[in-house]
């Protein structure tokens, strides 16, 4: 059986998209696969190796004294236990610059924001470099621009602080707004920043195929500055404590409102 000279146009063509799509597949699968470093690099060429389940490649290369001791770093600064993560992040911030291990180190675009909950009143000031008794209170408030330093309990005393690319009121009214309402002076304030603000690393899904991080990783979308921030905006609200007074949730939700 012979095909006419439009079936068989269509035949070749049929089998061209076939081989090409193919080819897509293949250059796909080995760009996946592909080393994220050189086996010289500190972390070798796949940053956290054994713990990772996106990694396609059979190739399991053990971790490296350093990639242990900042696995552990990692696993300090999700548990709230800030020892030595700063310490690394010169470090990290170079091979971002360079390329390397970018699907776990390289941060996703902004906007980041920043969360601040039942914090003093005098160190939410401090951060805007205003005195206490200007800021506005009991009134939902855009506090404009500034930079926030590290240091002190607040901010980061080694350098680092935790941002989020996605505010999502469902884990923060659930994991950070551990109360209904805030007592008088406490502030609830959120802050927006961009990757030109400052020095940002960690990228939550790639953090989140790593073995053994905490699930809110990937749920929370962090992300981790390193030094100074400038910051675009920070809305607060700072509470009354009187009969009456918008829950947190509330405040939450109108603050949202004005990003």
């Amino acid at each position: 059986m012979f095909l006419d000279e439009e079936a068989f146009v269509f035949t070749v063509r049929k089998i061209n998209r076939f081989m090409k799509s193919k080819l897509i597949e293949s250059i796909y699968k080995r760009l996946l696969s592909e080393a994220q470093a050189e086996p010289s690099d500190p972390y070798g060429e796949y940053l956290f190796a054994p713990q990772r389940k996106d990694l396609k490649t059979k190739k399991r290369e053990p971790n490296t004294p350093e990639e242990d001791a900042l696995l552990k770093a990692l696993e300090d600064h999700y548990n709230n236990e800030e020892y030595t993560l700063g310490g690394f992040a010169p470090e990290l911030l170079d091979l971002i610059a360079q390329g390397k291990y970018s699907k776990v180190l390289a941060p996703p675009a902004g906007p980041y924001y920043r969360l601040l909950a039942e914090l003093p009143a005098p160190a939410f000031a401090g951060f805007l470099g205003m005195k206490p008794k200007a800021l506005t209170v009991g009134e939902p408030t855009d506090g404009g621009g500034g930079t926030m330093t590290p240091g002190g309990r607040y901010s980061g005393s080694t350098g680092i602080h935790s941002w989020t690319t996605k505010l999502d009121p469902k884990w923060v009214n659930k994991d950070i707004l551990t109360r209904k309402y805030m007592k008088a002076g406490e502030v609830l304030a959120v802050i927006v920043a961009d990757e030109s603000g400052g020095d940002f690393l960690i990228n939550p899904k790639g953090m989140g195929n790593v073995s053994g991080m905490p699930s809110y990783v990937a749920t929370q979308n962090e992300v981790i500055s390193f030094g100074p921030v400038a910051f675009d905006r920070c809305v607060y609200y700072v509470a009354t404590g009187a009969k009456g007074e918008m829950t947190s949730h509330e405040a939450l939700k109108r603050l949202m409102t004005m990003m």
